[in-house]
């Protein structure tokens, strides 16, 4: 024999028709219906608000960390030409327009001293060919009329804290290192989704970050906490560097240190190697304190390249005739001026480093070629010898 299910609902339905009639089944029906539509069309903040701090929907910290790794990763080269602005107190400060560029290790930087609208003159150049830095610099006479170049030469440097790559976390403040570069050697990330301004974000924290010490051997750490936006690839909104608790403990000043750069904006850049559009921070705020009343610092990214072809002598560039050339790596600082209409800093600063090892060479040369000579005269005074000794008999 057949049977009919009949749902728990159906049951009560029928039991109330029986009982009661069909008065007291329409106003369950009516209240039923509207606890149902309650449910389905009201805002529901606060359960998923507990749902966003309680479940990171699948993206654990490893999976962050290994999507933000690949994302800067794939970067192999930048190009940046952008406005930075320094505030104090929404006080206008000073703006400069700059020129940033990377390619592996090698980066470029030139900050241009602002004449006026249609005028601008190279200020300051510094770059890094993956050997040496080299910092040119352009100063004007007290009179403003003679303009005076020089070029200091510098070991290994990090890029400087204002170029755009520190906006993703491929640079980390005062740690000199990227956001995946401190979580693998650390492995000690954890993440929280958070619902901030009613948009999903997920909180990376990486603490107790080893980085130097004090001269009683004290080793300083520091704390990283990195907003990621889902509505942005993932890429960080919110970097903020900080001494850890236990660094705190022992320092006497600068306790309340801090670094702390957030993006305001993101656009789709082409990607030219792939051909494909992906996110990237076009206008960001660096943020300091905790020490002095430190300035902001505004960057207005205006024309972005990402894996372009970039010239080399961007990272190596060539300086106008009459710049006088510092090679701060020798020993007491090795000086010499450029000759002739344009010059290649390496081709001078190879012949200061060259002069050294030149002259000991010579000295090495000099001393082979005495031996030599007393060699070959022992030689002849043994043949004449022989020839002599052998005519006596």
């Amino acid at each position: 024999m057949r049977t009919h299910w009949n749902s728990p609902v159906i049951s009560l339905f029928d039991k109330l028709r029986d009982r009661t009639g069909a008065s007291r089944l329409h106003l369950c029906q009516v209240i039923l219906s509207g606890v149902f539509f309650c449910l389905v069309t009201a805002p529901q903040p606060i359960f998923a608000q507990a749902k966003a701090k309680t479940e990171p929907q699948g993206n654990s910290a490893a999976e962050l960390v290994a999507g933000l790794t690949e994302t800067l990763t794939s970067i192999d080269s930048l190009y940046c030409e952008f406005t930075q602005i320094q505030k104090m107190d929404n006080e206008v400060l000073d703006s400069r327009r700059c020129r940033y560029a990377r390619f592996g290790h090698q980066w470029h930087i030139t900050e241009f001293s602002v004449a006026d609208d249609k005028e601008s003159e190279v200020g300051r150049t510094v770059c890094f060919d993956g050997e040496r830095v080299y910092s040119y610099s352009v100063t004007k006479s007290p009179d403003g009329t003679a303009l005076t170049g020089t070029v200091q030469v510098h070991d290994f440097q990090e890029p400087p804290l204002l170029s755009p790559e520190y906006m993703l976390g491929m640079r980390l403040p005062d740690l000199r290192k990227s956001i995946p570069a401190v979580c693998q050697e650390n492995q000690v990330a954890s993440v929280t989704a958070e619902a901030v301004d009613q948009e999903q974000l997920y909180r990376l924290m990486i603490n107790s970050i080893p980085n130097g010490t004090t001269s009683e051997g004290k080793v300083y750490r520091y704390d990283v906490t990195c907003e990621l936006d889902p509505e942005y690839g993932m890429l960080p909104s919110n970097i903020r560097v900080e001494f850890s608790p236990e660094t705190k403990a022992f320092l006497e000043s600068h306790r309340l240190w801090y670094q702390r750069w957030y993006n305001l904006e993101f656009r789709r850049i082409v990607d030219e190697y792939t051909g494909t559009e992906r996110w990237f921070p076009v206008k960001g705020i660096l943020e300091q304190g905790g020490v002095k009343k430190i300035p902001l610092f505004e960057l207005s990214l205006e024309n972005t390249r990402i894996n372009a072809n970039l010239e080399e002598n961007l990272f190596n560039p060539r300086i106008p005739a009459g710049t006088t050339i510092f090679n701060m790596t020798a020993e007491g600082g090795g000086r010499v001026t450029l000759a002739g209409d344009t010059a290649a800093v390496d081709r001078k600063i190879n012949e200061l480093a060259d002069h050294a090892r030149a002259t000991e060479s010579d000295s090495f040369a000099y001393t082979w070629i005495i031996a030599v000579n007393i060699v070959f005269l022992a030689l002849i005074a043994f043949v004449l010898w022989w020839v002599r000794k052998s005519k006596s008999r």
